[in-house]
């Protein structure tokens, strides 16, 4: 059998799809919807981890390369869809509620009103999709704030961990990257 040599690296056991750059301005409340694709469906197996970093921002819109010393540290909300089964005409869900109907999987949107999945209150789900939130104070209390023209860096992770092994707990690191914080007008009034 023909080996390889060491450092002709032909497989690559970890694929990374590449960092994200997320462009939030700042005071917007987001929802940021990530498929883990390692995982075939969310359960209470897992934990959940995502948080934003301050980066060392010059104030002249620069990407940091490093993060600020004693910089904020933001612990981001997730939202996991609650798993309800087979549809049912006489079910009651709530938005978030995700359901199996006609061997696919809708997500209620708003407020159930009777009408089964794939009408307008109900968007195609995957059941390996969490969903990662930001709210009005995300960079609130950076040393450097955004300006008109001039942006301010964090660093984004998600950070997943099996809680069901009492083996070996795996940890996941599936997205990572760069948040961008755009000034606002609203944001200072």
């Amino acid at each position: 059998m023909a080996r390889s040599y060491i450092n002709a690296a032909s497989v690559d056991l970890v694929n990374d799809a590449g960092s994200v750059l997320w462009s939030i301005v700042k005071g917007e409340q987001l929802e940021f919807p990530i498929d883990l694709t390692f995982i075939e469906e969310i359960t209470v197996g897992y934990d959940f981890e995502a948080v934003v970093i301050e980066g060392l921002n010059d104030g002249e819109g620069t990407i940091p390369a490093a993060i600020q010393p004693d910089g904020m540290e933001t612990v981001l909300t997730i939202r996991i869809p609650t798993n309800q089964g087979e549809y049912s005409d006489v079910g009651v869900y709530t938005p978030g509620d995700f359901v199996e109907y006609e061997d696919a999987y809708w997500i209620l949107d708003t407020v159930h009103d009777g009408n089964p999945p794939s009408t307008v209150l109900w968007s195609s789900h995957a059941i390996n999709r969490i969903f990662i939130q930001t709210d009005t104070t995300l960079g609130t209390g950076w040393t450097v704030q955004p300006t008109p023209g001039v942006p301010s860096y964090g660093f984004f992770e998600l950070r997943v961990t099996e809680n069901a092994s009492p083996i070996y707990a795996r940890t996941w690191k599936p997205t990572r990257g760069t948040v961008q914080l755009l000034f606002s007008p609203t944001d200072l009034i």
